[in-house]
This record gives structure tokens, C-alpha cells and sequence, in this order.
């Protein structure tokens, strides 16, 4: 899943894969449309819905935030 994760964010957006901080919000790797993006690209991909509730900013500080974030939500389908 890691893998697949990542090829998608690397379609969204380059720097999210180059980036090796702690929180890409706050050091504007991306904004906050950006998120919907990185929601409806991971619904699309593993054909899933990712409830409101895990669509919070610690899920998205880093690629593997993200990661997290998508295993989290096949958990809870």
C-alpha cells in the first residue's frame, strides 16, 4: 500500500515526496485544497470513502501520515 500511496502523492505533488520535515502544512508543502485532492485521489485508487472524522491535519504532516491515513480508513470500511 506504502508504494501505491506514494506514486499517487507523487502525481499530486512532487514536493510532497522530496520533503523530509514534520508538518507539510504548516511549512506549506500544501494547502488546504491540496487535502481534498490527497482524499479524493486515495477514495479513487482503493475504492473507499475516507469518513470526515479522519480528515484531520495530523493525518497529512507528512507522506506517511498519509499512509496511515489510508489504512485507517480501509479499517473502518
Amino acid at each position: 500500500m506504502r508504494e501505491e500511496v506514494y506514486e499517487l502523492l507523487k502525481g499530486l505533488n512532487q514536493r510532497i515526496m522530496e520533503y523530509e520535515g514534520t508538518d507539510m502544512l504548516e511549512d506549506e508543502i500544501i494547502e488546504s485544497m491540496e487535502i481534498m485532492d490527497i482524499v479524493v485521489a486515495l477514495e479513487e485508487h482503493f475504492r473507499m470513502e475516507i469518513p470526515p472524522q479522519l480528515i484531520v491535519p495530523e493525518y497529512f504532516m507528512t507522506k506517511d501520515t498519509i499512509v496511515r491515513l489510508a489504512e485507517d480508513a480501509l479499517k473502518e470500511q
